[in-house]
């Protein structure tokens, strides 16, 4: 398997950074899945590194990425919000329909939210993974791994065993 690194400007002085994943050097696709992951989610996880090997062996490069990461010019989740991860995800496929002709997407959570929002005209086809169509609740029922950190100014989710920090904007 062979495997690419890459960036995307977004126009903001922001980049997206991901991977590629083809069947080796001598496969050349003309269709690719792209990984659109969930809130707090990334790039690396256990789905994506799965569907990474799967579906380059039955043809389909596979394009993996970050709404948010580390790189100093990658953007940050607390300045992220679901249309704009929808509006890079429009600068994303419009990078891509150079490369491919058949551009498929696969959306985890709010990942799939953000393809629906995106609605890119490049997009043959979605597939949504446990896609979140609810907002926020008031009702404490959905509500309640949430909360305002008012040392922060931000709010968080508390995911056990992880709490991450949330942007307002996002909330």
């Amino acid at each position: 398997m062979k495997e690419e690194v890459f960036s995307v400007p977004l126009g903001d002085g922001r980049k997206i950074y991901g991977r590629i994943n083809q069947a080796d050097d001598y496969v050349i696709s003309d269709k690719a899945i792209i990984f659109c992951h969930g809130l707090t989610g990334n790039m690396y996880e256990h789905l994506y590194m799965t569907a990474r090997v799967f579906f380059p062996a039955q043809g389909y490069d596979t394009i993996r990425f970050n709404f948010y990461s580390d790189e100093p010019d990658a953007r940050r989740i607390t300045d992220c919000t679901v249309g704009l991860h929808a509006e890079d995800l429009k600068t994303l496929l419009a990078h891509f329909e150079k490369k491919y002709d058949n551009l498929y997407v696969v959306g985890h959570s709010y990942g799939g939210l953000a393809i629906l929002m995106a609605n890119a005209p490049q997009i043959k086809a979605a597939s949504l993974w446990d896609s979140t169509f609810i907002p926020f609740a008031e009702d404490k029922e959905f509500s309640a791994p949430w909360f305002f950190n008012k040392e922060l100014g931000e709010y968080m989710v508390n995911w056990l065993p992880i709490v991450r920090v949330v942007g307002t904007k996002f909330y």
